[in-house]
């Protein structure tokens, strides 16, 4: 089972909201991606980039030429998305 923080929760807010003052498609599009995140990492949760704290890891997935981060946790009976980034973003490593 995939949970949301609350600082994720609020990224993905403000990316959505970004994305449809652009159009309803990119919204849309955007929506798409991150769901397809959650199925891959669900279903393979230990592939993706171990970050420097050894307890995060990070999803990267592309619209256009832009990058978004899915930062996540695995915990013993979820998965815990912490945050979500526009790959511009400032953001630990």
């Amino acid at each position: 089972m995939i949970i949301y923080a609350p600082d994720a929760e609020r990224d993905v807010e403000r990316l959505h909201q970004r994305f449809v003052t652009l159009s309803a498609i990119a919204a849309t599009t955007f929506m798409a991606r991150l769901t397809q995140a959650e199925v891959r990492i669900e279903a393979r949760p230990r592939t993706y980039r171990l970050l420097n704290d050894r307890e995060t890891r990070r999803y990267s997935f592309r619209i256009n030429r832009i990058s978004y981060l899915v930062d996540y946790r695995i915990e013993p009976d979820q998965i815990v998305i912490l945050r979500v980034w526009h790959g511009r973003q400032d953001r630990p490593t």
